[in-house]
């Protein structure tokens, strides 16, 4: 039994369309027709193959070039540029949240994106604090209402944390909720991920097919992955200064909370003035990402040539002098313990602290997540050049 499967390449090229049919009518006239497959976007390829061979294909033939493997990766990139320029030009979290579920709902074409909170099978209850959806397909709804929490929700939330990535969920594996939610809400298939940032409880993240019942690809997964990885990179950003805005509207009365937060922070932070981007203080997390000690760093200008921003992230500083605020714009960054540039996301926030204006900025190191996406998506080329 044959399976021939067609790239998108040819396809999409009427000049193969009279080709293909004589090849089509030939292969029909030696007895060696079979079943036609197309490749597309978000369509995998192996999975494709595998599923062929379970179902009794011997040989599979493949016809067409490397095109539809290129757009694959132009566009998950293109998809990552997007999450990544609603990120650092949000200035509000609840919209900035809002933004990435309604893009990411554009990107897979699903019908319904939502973030609960908290991923904690040990809490009695949880909400739901964005939700996006086609309009044939309502969610829960945003409310403060706590949702109590059931078994199969509290299963869902074990599992997603028990997991690196992302889990699906269809009809025969279970979709993560009781069977009369997933009636109600006629889900038929599932992704969910827990997201993890630094200052607070675990999130949890998913997306919800309520059309069809098609299952996720290779690439999906790996997508979705990427984009829950730098949601949980914004949560953080977003966390650590409403932190820091709440504990400075009240720092007369409570300076040991504001200055509790600041040292306590698992990201990189320094006060500055706002006038010359001069440190007036810094905590452990941003002496040890620099690899600075204290007396280094106090009274430095952060403008300063070879302190330790490049000279492209020396653009940002420039823009955050002139009133900008930033969230997680990418920088690269200069480790003096260890010798080397290393990749960084910045935040900014105004603040008043004695009665003077001055500027929270906020490095995080990002290298090692940086690298592996590349090994990521270097691995996905491999596996996709396999299958040529």
């Amino acid at each position: 039994m044959y399976c021939y499967l067609y790239d998108e390449y040819i396809q999409g090229n009427k000049r193969y369309e009279r080709e293909l049919l004589n090849i089509e009518n030939r292969l029909t006239d030696l007895g060696l027709a079979g079943k036609i497959s197309r490749l597309a976007l978000f369509r995998n390829a192996e999975e494709m193959i595998r599923d062929e061979i379970e179902r009794g294909v011997a040989t599979v033939v493949v016809l067409g070039n490397d095109e539809t493997i290129r757009k694959k990766a132009e566009l998950n990139r293109k998809h990552l540029d997007t999450i990544n320029h609603i990120i650092i030009n949000s200035n509000h979290s609840k919209e900035m949240l809002q933004d990435l579920l309604d893009a990411m709902l554009d990107i897979f074409e699903s019908d319904r994106v939502w973030l609960v909170y908290p991923c904690d099978p040990k809490a009695a209850f949880f909400s739901v604090d964005v939700e996006s959806f086609r309009k044939d397909w309502p969610g829960i709804g945003l409310s403060d209402e706590k949702i109590p929490l059931d078994f199969e929700t509290m299963s869902s939330m074990k599992t997603a944390l028990k997991t690196n990535g992302p889990v699906v969920d269809n009809a025969k594996t279970g979709l993560g909720v009781s069977k009369s939610i997933a009636k109600k809400y006629h889900i038929k298939s599932a992704i969910r991920m827990a997201v993890y940032p630094k200052m607070d409880k675990p999130w949890m993240l998913g997306m919800h097919r309520c059309t069809s019942d098609t299952p996720w690809t290779g690439e999906e997964k790996m997508l979705f992955n990427s984009i829950g990885r730098r949601i949980s990179d914004g949560l953080n950003a977003i966390l650590l200064i409403q932190e820091l805005k709440r504990a400075n509207k009240t720092l007369i009365e409570s300076e040991d909370r504001f200055a509790k937060i600041f040292h306590s922070s698992p990201v990189g932070i320094v006060i500055a003035n706002l006038d010359e981007l001069k440190i007036l203080n810094a905590n452990k997390s941003f002496l040890q990402t620099t690899g600075l000690d204290l007396k280094k760093v106090m009274g430095r200008i952060l403008l300063e040539k070879g302190f330790f921003i490049t000279p492209e992230g020396g653009a940002v500083l420039e823009k955050i002098k002139q009133g900008d605020s930033f969230n997680q714009a990418d920088i690269r960054f200069f480790c003096h313990s260890e010798k080397m540039i290393r990749d960084g996301q910045l935040s900014s926030q105004k603040v008043n602290i004695g009665g003077k204006e001055s500027i929270i900025i906020a490095i995080e190191d990002i290298t090692e997540y940086k690298r592996a996406e590349n090994e990521k998506l270097m691995a996905q080329q491999h596996a996709a050049e396999q299958e040529k």
